[in-house]
């Protein structure tokens, strides 16, 4: 059952027109997931996919909102504006906690912003950082779309990079106790953050928390062979149930071959994303490295201890 709809096409259209002519712009507050959500069609961001499109990643949504019941302690890394957050805060447990870490001042204004509106200040807090496989300081790239920040290393030498505050999931552990939720888009960090100083996290995770990430390849930090390695302690620590989104361009054909046709489909756009769900260890490695992109998240759940 599929809970949240996106605006249908006309509406879309419509209402991309007056934001593009700037007919409305700024900062609107919308209705969002029983919540109050402040937006700002100023920023080239997620905000005005939200705006137009009523939801954004129509098959995140849906997914994640499901896999949230009973949720108590949820650690949303790339979290925005707030978007995920306000969504945690709907369809987790009524008492769970939010710990929120985005680097973007552009982004952490209006997530503070979506958390007071809210009331929700007793159960949310908000660290203004990245978290990445080491504890320190990193430099990001901070793009003028404010949802595709990334750490900055070989790939990206060239662009210009800020230095801010890193810190590592063990280094989350230590201060915050346990988590049984962890959310990430982070843009390609996913491998160092899952492949370093990750251990003590991810072993603290008890039977059936959940794993929500978004998946880069060709621009994972270090390489495939870290992402290996993050997945692979994923297994180690207990991980054993898989379940994959595609990315709904033409390499999805390599998934029908290996996995069948799913019937579990969310339309997104001109995109068909399919869901599969217990998706082996070897074929996750396959389309999580896989380039040109075929998948567009992993879903990891705990099965046993480890």
């Amino acid at each position: 059952m599929k809970k949240y709809k996106k605006n249908n096409r006309i509406i879309t259209i419509l209402l991309t027109v007056l934001v593009k002519l700037k007919v409305i712009s700024g900062k609107i507050l919308l209705n969002r997931f029983s919540k109050k959500l402040l937006v700002d069609l100023n920023l080239t961001g997620i905000s005005k996919a939200i705006f137009t499109e009523k939801y954004r990643e129509i098959d995140h949504t849906n997914i994640f909102s499901e896999k949230l019941i009973d949720k108590k302690k949820i650690l949303d890394l790339g979290a925005n504006i707030g978007y995920y957050m306000l969504l945690e805060s709907e369809h987790a447990d009524k008492d769970a906690k939010i710990i929120c870490i985005e680097p973007d001042p552009r982004n952490t204004y209006l997530l503070k912003e979506n958390i007071r509106i809210n009331n929700l200040e007793d159960k949310t807090e908000v660290l203004e950082a990245a978290v990445s496989g080491e504890d320190g300081e990193i430099s990001i790239s901070f793009t003028n779309a404010s949802n595709l920040n990334r750490i900055t290393d070989e790939k990206n030498l060239n662009y210009e990079s800020t230095k801010i505050k890193s810190i590592s999931l063990n280094t989350i552990f230590n201060s915050y106790g346990y988590f049984d939720c962890l959310r990430m888009d982070v843009e390609g960090a996913e491998s160092v953050i899952l492949g370093k100083n990750s251990n003590l996290f991810l072993q603290s995770m008890p039977v059936g928390s959940l794993i929500f990430m978004e998946v880069h390849p060709a621009n994972y930090i270090d390489g495939d062979n870290m992402m290996i390695t993050g997945l692979k302690n994923l297994l180690n620590f207990g991980f054993e149930k898989f379940s994959i989104v595609t990315s709904g361009v033409s390499p999805n054909q390599k998934i029908f071959q290996k996995l069948g046709l799913s019937n579990n489909l969310y339309k997104d756009g001109k995109f068909n994303r399919f869901y599969y769900e217990n998706i082996n260890f070897e074929d996750l490695k396959l389309f999580a490295l896989h380039s040109p992109k075929i998948i567009r998240y992993v879903i990891a759940e705990k099965k046993n201890e480890n």
